[in-house]
């Protein structure tokens, strides 16, 4: 019996192998769904996005720079518009939602989308950071905004997932990561153990998926400044509310390369995959602060002069964000680079599912620069199951038989 059964685990080994293989064989294509109805130049970038039903995507509030790009001194405005994304004989349509907008500006918090309502966390506003909760709901064709309680003191949230009935909501406070979950049937929240990690204050993704063993949360890349300056992140840890407990998992890597990325789309995809579409590896980004604090600290007005054009080329000549898309496996620890996007994949958005579809609505193309098309991307595994595969099955349902009809032989 021991030999049947190491057959087994052999086959199953084997079986498990040559699927995850398969994988390898996906790809993806990014097009074009449809465009927000915004003035020519103008988008958003760090909005409330969900799904709240198969055929309805809302996006409230964000920021963009209406005044001015920020070479050109122009600063950011904080938008309280809403839209609806609807789907509807195979094509896609988005509209603002006229008279209803969100109490005051608001872009950077984060949502989760719970009984066809989304509950919207944080984010900033010209009067400085919001700590108020809304809720987001369609009722007869019409946008019903709500305040729905408040964040715990001193917290700032910067992503956040639903699991299992609870919003699990990561952020900081006081200098260090926090992990909270909220309640949405009763606004209670519930303090847990953050991250231990090096600061990760914002741009991070927060994804469900299972393990293989218990569902989990994966919180990947991001960024934060702490007493050694500020860094992107490249790390994945792995979080299982049922023991209140993080783990360090593979980092974020593509070719054997560590990739340090921040403000990505993700999305799981399947039973055990998460899907990263872009982001920000940060070079630029802290190029321009590092030339910014330069023009602060020189008096030299020449200096100051060639310092300003330099960082002004940076961002008009910015070839745009990272426009790779990649697939982590939560059972195996492992990363693979599954395709590239001809098209400009945005970052300082949200990645949703509406039934087959995801869809990425505007975001940031270019620094300071919004795109006002919302993209739709299609995962095709264009691998077919596989002679191994079925080979496997085969023997594996003979050395069934064989076990079962021994276990009866009395001979």
């Amino acid at each position: 019996m021991k030999t049947y059964l190491r057959l087994l685990l052999l086959l199953a080994s084997v079986s498990f192998l040559s699927l995850t293989n398969a994988w390898a064989a996906t790809s993806a294509s990014v097009g074009k769904a449809c465009e927000m109805p915004v003035p020519q130049g103008q988008g958003t970038a760090g909005a409330f996005i969900g799904a709240i039903d198969d055929k309805t995507v809302v996006i409230a509030g964000g920021s963009d720079f209406l005044e001015g790009r920020p070479w050109e001194g122009g600063k950011k405005s904080f938008l309280d518009k809403i839209w609806i994304l609807k789907k509807g004989e195979g094509r896609f349509q988005c509209t603002e939602m006229e008279g209803t907008r969100l109490p005051m500006g608001l872009s950077g918090g984060c949502s989760v989308v719970f009984d066809r309502t989304m509950y919207c966390f944080g984010g900033s506003s010209e009067q400085g950071y919001s700590n108020i909760i809304l809720k987001i709901r369609l009722s007869s064709d019409k946008i019903v905004v709500e305040q729905a309680g408040s964040l715990p003191e001193g917290f700032r949230a910067s992503a956040a997932v639903l699991h299992k009935g609870l919003v699990y909501v990561h952020g900081t406070d006081s200098g260090q990561n926090t992990l909270y979950s909220f309640n949405p049937l009763n606004g209670q929240w519930k303090s847990l153990s953050g991250c231990p990690d090096r600061i990760l204050s914002e741009g991070s993704s927060f994804i469900s998926q299972h393990n293989g063993k218990e569902s989990a949360l994966f919180l990947i890349g991001g960024r934060g400044e702490d007493a050694d300056g500020i860094h992107i992140a490249s790390n994945v840890w792995e979080y299982v509310p049922v023991y209140d407990k993080w783990n360090r998992k593979a980092d974020f890597s593509s070719d054997d390369r560590p990739i340090r990325l921040m403000y990505s789309s993700a999305i799981s995809w399947g039973s055990a995959h998460i899907i990263i579409l872009g982001g920000d590896d940060g070079v630029g980004f802290l190029e321009r602060l590092s030339l910014d604090r330069k023009i602060s600290e020189t008096a030299n007005s020449a200096q100051k002069a060639t310092l300003k054009a330099r960082l002004d080329s940076s961002f008009i000549h910015h070839e745009g964000f990272c426009n790779e898309i990649f697939a982590y496996h939560t059972i195996t620890d492992t990363w693979i680079n599954m395709a590239y996007s001809d098209a400009n994949l945005p970052v300082v958005t949200t990645a949703v599912r509406m039934g087959d579809d995801i869809l990425i609505p505007s975001g940031e193309i270019h620094p300071g620069v919004r795109g006002t098309d919302i993209l739709s991307v299609s995962l095709k595994d264009s691998a077919s199951f596989g002679w191994l595969n079925y080979l496997v099955l085969f023997l594996g349902g003979m050395l069934g038989i064989f076990f079962i009809i021994s276990r009866k032989n009395k001979t």
